[in-house]
């Protein structure tokens, strides 16, 4: 895959929309095999953002001192050497952006057929996490999306050199 501090790659990323420390979680999880700095998480409150910043010290911490994880990702992704910082990975809390607080206040969060509040925020969440994302091309993928290859490998697979980009 291309070197992460290529020019190419800076205006495409991937974006998270969660709600709730298990759904964080499974997020984290899902983008460390895309092998890339280029993620940005939304969360639902303030205290899920410290949460999101305190699992990316642990990653890595865990990615500089065990040789085990660094050698599983290896095998996991075929990729020979793995070379980004999981610091630079964003964690923003949807709900303090200025969509976040439209979607609430016009109710539209109300008028969703789904069984908890929860679900509510969460669909609010994911939407601003579309709308505001810092990305020129942006992919956006569930907390259970279990990626099976690299960030560069993913992009690659969606712009088409002979018909539509469906990147754009």
């Amino acid at each position: 895959p291309p070197v992460e501090t290529d020019k190419q790659w800076r205006d495409h990323g991937v974006i998270y929309g969660t709600v709730g420390s298990k759904y964080l979680f499974r997020a984290v999880l899902s983008a460390i095999v895309l092998l890339t700095e280029n993620i940005v998480f939304y969360v639902g409150s303030t205290t899920e953002r410290d949460e999101c910043e305190s699992l990316k010290l642990r990653i890595r911490k865990h990615m500089k001192s065990e040789t085990n994880f660094s050698s599983l990702l290896q095998r996991a992704t075929k990729v020979e050497n793995i070379a980004f910082d999981v610091l630079k990975w964003q964690c923003i809390d949807a709900t303090k952006k200025s969509l976040y607080q439209a979607l609430i206040d016009t109710g539209h969060g109300g008028s969703c057929p789904l069984s908890s509040k929860q679900d509510i925020m969460s669909r609010i969440v994911k939407l601003t996490a579309i709308a505001d994302s810092p990305f020129r091309s942006t992919i956006f993928l569930d907390s259970d999306t279990r990626p099976c290859r690299s960030f560069h490998i993913l992009y690659n697979f969606f712009k088409s050199d002979d018909g539509p980009d469906l990147l754009q």
